[in-house]
């Protein structure tokens, strides 16, 4: 089933033998993984009182703008008690806007209010609200029992 041809070059000597090639099979790519799904990020100083000055939240935002709007597996983003700002936050805001009209499932987002009072109620409309996890409680009738007197 194969065709083979000689191959002349212009000086005339005769060159290998070619045939057809036979189709390799198509091997599927590696499954991605793992994905990044919550992203705790509290308290880490991303604040304007470095070396960048005003301009470092805002860059660090522009980043996790690019994440929160091209990720669909993102589900939460934590960056409370750290002070992005108004310009910050806007970022944000643009970026859970994109994921929006992206179709995209809604982010839970957890941020410090030290922003503009608009800017921060509109980050929590369009955003879910993170679940915070408090203090394990003792359950009833475990431990010691206090005696009365």
């Amino acid at each position: 089933c194969h065709d083979f041809y000689v191959v002349e070059s212009c000086w005339g000597k005769k060159g290998k033998k070619k045939g057809k090639k036979k189709k390799k099979k198509e091997v599927e790519p590696p499954k991605v993984g793992p994905w990044l799904k919550k992203l705790h990020l509290a308290e880490n100083g991303l604040d304007a009182f470095g070396k960048a000055g005003n301009y470092a939240p805002v860059i660090c935002m522009r980043l996790f703008r690019k994440l929160i709007t091209n990720s669909n597996c993102l589900e939460e983003l934590d960056l409370g008690d750290n002070h992005i700002g108004d310009l910050g936050g806007r970022e944000l805001l643009q970026a859970l806007l994109d994921r929006k009209e992206a179709k995209l499932p809604t982010l839970s987002l957890g941020v410090s209010p030290m922003m503009h009072q608009d800017t921060f109620v509109l980050l929590m409309k369009h955003s879910g609200s993170l679940k915070k996890k408090g203090k394990k409680k003792k359950g009833k009738g475990k431990g010691k029992k206090k005696k009365k007197k």
